[in-house]
């Protein structure tokens, strides 16, 4: 699949994916759905890739739904979905349920990179990734449909409450609240500072993501490889336990049929 709406980059055994509509806030179209779901699964296939960086180019992650930009109802024209109610749904389930359960159980560690804006379905995508980084500028605003996470990512008690006010939680609030794993100054889609003094990549640095940072970034390069040796070593384990299973299955005598 040709993308025009995320691209991708190979940094090492790190894939990164791109949501690149910045004009648009990265406003998620049936289209971009589509892309990201294709290269989720090009990025779990690849053998050299060990982890999955999502990422929004521009100052903000996701604003969310897009509820209309020209290219949207473009594509809308061209691929209409079923008329009623039953259509909506469908839509509804194929674009913000379905592709996030599949990116949530990828069988590579994902990490969501946020910063600016990630509402409703960027707070859903981000939600999918195992890990969540997010700049100090992020503001993130949940919502009670569709990939409805909000009770498992904030606790039943604090949903309701932040679904009751309908207000954005800051980068801090949402850290306190564990719903992200760490807040970073200055982070951008091109892990590169936006402001003089901001964290950068050492000189001579792979850029590889999490590769040889300092400060808060210290060490999550070697979580990384740690994490991928273990999914390793899981999957050879699980490999050889059905090969053993099944050399055992074939050696036992078949059963007779009974009436």
């Amino acid at each position: 699949m040709e993308y025009e709406y995320i691209r991708t980059e190979q940094v090492g055994r790190v894939r990164r994916l791109i949501l690149n509509r910045p004009q648009a806030r990265n406003a998620q179209s049936r289209r971009l759905t589509e892309e990201l779901d294709d290269a989720f699964q090009a990025a779990e296939d690849d053998p050299g890739t060990g982890v999955v960086v999502l990422m929004g180019a521009g100052d903000h992650f996701s604003a969310g739904h897009d509820l209309g930009t020209p290219q949207e109802l473009a594509d809308r024209e061209v691929r209409p979905t079923q008329a009623g109610v039953r259509g909506r749904y469908g839509r509804s389930y194929d674009l913000n349920v379905e592709v996030n359960l599949r990116w949530r159980n990828l069988r590579k560690p994902t990490i969501a990179a946020v910063q600016g804006y990630c509402i409703f379905a960027g707070w859903a995508i981000a939600s999918a990734c195992d890990i969540i980084f997010a700049a100090d500028d992020a503001m993130f605003l949940p919502a009670n449909f569709q990939y409805f996470s909000v009770p498992w990512d904030l606790g039943s008690r604090k949903a309701k409450e932040v679904l009751f006010e309908s207000r954005f939680l800051s980068a801090q609030e949402v850290l306190d609240l564990g719903f992200v794993n760490r807040v970073l100054r200055g982070l951008d889609h091109r892990l590169q500072p936006r402001r003089a003094g901001d964290w950068r990549f050492p000189s001579g640095s792979s850029g590889a993501f999490g590769a040889d940072l300092p400060g808060p970034w210290s060490g999550i390069g070697t979580l990384l490889d740690l994490w991928t040796q273990l999914r390793d070593i899981d999957q050879e384990l699980a490999a050889g336990w059905r090969s053993e299973w099944f050399d055992v299955h074939a050696s036992l005598p078949a059963r007779e049929a009974t009436g």
